[in-house]
């Protein structure tokens, strides 16, 4: 979860138990500044968009950090393009995404028709980071973040693996055109 604050340099936030919590109910959030040490607007601050939750007949909003970003990968060899198609890769960044996204869906039982609902959505946008902070995974964004090796914990993806029941762990959608990787286009050209 992400301070909802403004970018302007104020005094940190302080999070404090309320007396007498169960602390058996206790939950920890990640906390991410705005601002850099000298004030200013730091990188996280200039990638993080505005999500608005409806709770009751009200709403609440807070700022998430766009995750979706660096998904494309161009791959120089065939030797790398068949290692990417054979199985999901580990290192690759949009792998350890996918393999969030698809724990946070159809490994939890929550359909895709069933976005239309706002609180699934940020459940499901919530479950993501929770698998990808497990995973150990860089996100976009921060300074060791690399698209094509990224470093997980190895042992947290079999934990995981296991976790999600995965038997065959290519979790990788395949549904759709082409396997899942979207129409294919040929133009014929001409002189």
């Amino acid at each position: 979860m992400y301070s909802n604050a403004d970018l302007s340099p104020k005094q940190p936030v302080e999070h404090k138990q309320q007396p007498n919590f169960p602390k058996n109910l206790l939950i920890t959030t990640e906390d991410y500044p705005f601002y850099d040490d000298k004030g200013g607007a730091n990188d996280f601050a200039k990638m993080v968009t505005s999500l608005e939750i409806p709770v009751g007949p009200t709403t609440f909003k807070t700022k998430v950090k766009d995750i979706f970003r660096e998904i494309a990968i161009k791959h120089t060899t065939g030797k790398e393009a068949r290692e990417w198609l054979s199985s999901p890769d580990m290192r690759y960044w949009p792998q350890q995404l996918n393999f969030g996204v698809w724990a946070a869906t159809k490994g939890c039982g929550i359909a895709v028709d069933m976005f239309h609902i706002p609180f699934l959505r940020f459940h499901v946008a919530f479950t993501i980071r929770r698998i990808l902070k497990e995973l150990g995974a860089p996100l976009p964004g921060d300074s060791i973040f690399k698209a094509k090796d990224n470093k997980y914990d190895k042992v947290a993806w079999e934990r995981l693996k296991n976790e999600f029941k995965l038997s065959n762990p290519d979790f990788r959608n395949k549904e759709g055109a082409a396997h899942g990787l979207g129409e294919t286009y040929t133009y014929a050209g001409g002189c």
